[in-house]
């Protein structure tokens, strides 16, 4: 499965080749900003009062282009000048970054957009609750509205709901036109936070109290319009 996506995907992610100076520099991921010892309630665009116990993501690679985005096609914005290879899983809950081992590679060319890919976990907190490259995410919580509580555990596999090809599950998983402004240089810095408090906008909880079925077409899709939104993913860049 994992070596037909890559096919799919090649064409796409070629590598950077600006002719200018290559650099390397570190990577760093975490969750939203916020007071981790209190627990994130949100509003849904439906008006559920969510609380989210469990919000992770398994991402990588990760392409940054030199056009603007969203002026290019509807797939790729420029060329591509900086790129983090490896896959990781970010606990979008936990605003703690961490250091992604191998970090990222690019040229001093500037950078203007995103374009993050979700991956199966193979480890880590994603893994461990739908298995090893299962899963893009997961998710847990609860959600209220009036009398009505709907408790949910929720991991996100891809194509969602289960139905599609190779080709259609590769394209889901590309997160494009994240807009950035950063050049890459030798021991910079590029950290990415994941915000989870738009994920469950599109999810339409039951008043009768039951859980969705994320492994159906229709709230799996609905899942992975959050999961998938831009605005979930922030970068900034450190100089050093």
């Amino acid at each position: 499965m994992r070596l037909a996506i890559a096919a799919v995907l090649a064409c796409a992610a070629c590598a950077f080749d600006a002719p200018l100076a290559q650099v390397s520099f570190g990577v760093r991921a975490g969750g939203v900003l916020r007071d981790a010892s209190m627990p994130l309630v949100v509003t849904t665009a439906q008006g559920w009062r969510v609380t989210l116990s469990a919000a992770e993501v398994s991402v990588g690679p990760m392409y940054f282009r030199n056009g603007a985005s969203g002026v290019g096609t509807d797939q790729d914005d420029g060329r591509v000048v900086a790129e983090v290879l490896p896959a990781f899983t970010v606990d979008a809950l936990a605003p703690s970054l961490v250091d992604v081992p191998g970090g990222g590679r690019g040229s001093t060319e500037a950078a203007r957009n995103a374009d993050v890919r979700l991956v199966e976990a193979e480890d880590g907190a994603v893994a461990n609750a739908a298995g090893a490259d299962v899963a893009v995410a997961h998710v847990a919580g609860t959600a209220e509205r009036g009398t009505v509580r709907v408790a949910f555990d929720a991991s996100l596999t891809l194509p969602a709901g289960g139905a599609g090809s190779d080709y259609a599950a590769a394209l889901s998983r590309r997160v494009l036109h994240i807009p950035v402004a950063f050049t890459p240089a030798s021991g910079g810095a590029l950290t990415l936070r994941v915000d989870p408090t738009h994920w469950l906008d599109a999810v339409a909880f039951d008043d009768t109290g039951e859980a969705p079925d994320f492994s159906a077409r229709a709230p799996a899709t609905q899942l992975l319009a959050g999961v998938a939104s831009g605005a979930s993913y922030v970068f900034t860049w450190e100089a050093r």
